[in-house]
Parts: structure tokens; sequence; C-alpha cells
């Protein structure tokens, strides 16, 4: 035992090179699995996203989708599927924290938001407030997407936070704007 040059020869020695190898072959192993477990939870995420696309694709030739359309739904799914379908693990995460840990991540990770939304600024009740920063869903539209059709049921309310968005009356003008914030 040993290594190379150096030689163990008593007994203390050999049980502290024996000790020292071990301890290098479990560095390593530690440091090789977890560079495997990144590299396959990254691998899996983009091939959930494949499957996403190719069953858009199938989709869209089942039912004849218009390309437009078809390049809409695309172009979202590229653009928010991390925030969309990645959230599932924070989620469990966060709510195993005690209460006081949960306000300082919830702080931590939306505290500017809440400095840029005007609306959350003027709510009293911290509660209500993380109520609903939690709940936020980050979601990037494209210019010239249609977020809302009139008389559809509303199942979202929307927080500006970059960028502006316009209501257009029946007849195609633009009656309101609204801008980040």
């Amino acid at each position: 035992m040993g290594y190379g040059d150096f030689g163990a020869y008593n007994t203390g020695e050999i049980a502290v090179t024996c000790v020292w190898m071990f301890l290098g072959v479990a560095f390593y192993s530690f440091v090789v699995g977890s560079l495997t477990s990144v590299i396959t939870a990254e691998g899996d995420q983009q091939g959930n996203l494949i499957v996403k696309l190719k069953a858009l694709e199938e989709f869209a030739n089942e039912t004849n989708l218009e390309i437009d359309l078809h390049t809409q739904v695309k172009t979202f799914l590229l653009n928010n599927y991390n925030e969309l379908f990645s959230r599932v693990d924070e989620d469990a995460l966060i709510n195993e924290l005690p209460p006081t840990l949960k306000e300082e991540l919830f702080f931590h990770q939306f505290g500017s938001l809440i400095d840029n939304l005007e609306f959350l600024q003027d709510l009293e009740n911290n509660e209500c407030t993380w109520g609903i920063v939690k709940n936020l869903k980050k979601i990037r539209y494209e210019r010239g997407d249609k977020i809302y059709h009139d008389n559809d049921l509303s199942e979202t309310l929307y927080l500006i936070n970059k960028g502006n968005v316009k209501i257009y009356a029946e007849n195609g003008f633009a009656i309101a704007s609204y801008k980040d914030g």
C-alpha cells in the first residue's frame, strides 16, 4: 500500500493510507454522482419539452391547425416551459418550511416584483400579498399575442411586470393601454 515512492510500512501507516484512499474514492464518487444527477435532470427536462413539442406537432397534424396558431403555441411553450413545468419541486420545498423561513424566501424571490408592482405595495396585509405572490406564474407573451378575448371566462389575473398591454374594442381600435406596474 502506498503512493508510488512512498510506501506504508507499519500498521499505523497502512491504516492511515487505507482511510485516505477510502476518502479519496468517496469524494470522487460523490462528485461524479452529483454531476451525473445534474446532467440527467437537465436531460429529463429537455426530454419533457421535446415530448410536449412532439405532442403539439401531432395535434397540429390531426386537427389541421393553422400555421400561425401552431407557431404561436410553439413559441409560447419554448418561452415559458421552465416557469410553467418546473415549479412542482419548488412548491414542495417551500411548503415544508416554517412560516418565518417561507416569508424570507418569498421576499428574496419576489421582493423586487413587489417593489415594481404598485398593486402589491398598496396591500396592507402581508398574508394577502404573499398569498397572491406565491400563486403568480411568470409568463412571457410576444408582441401581437392575444391574451384575452371579450366574453371569455377569465381564469387569470394578469400583473404586468415588463412591457405594455393594449385593450381593443370590437372594431379593432385600441381603447386602453396598460404599462408595467
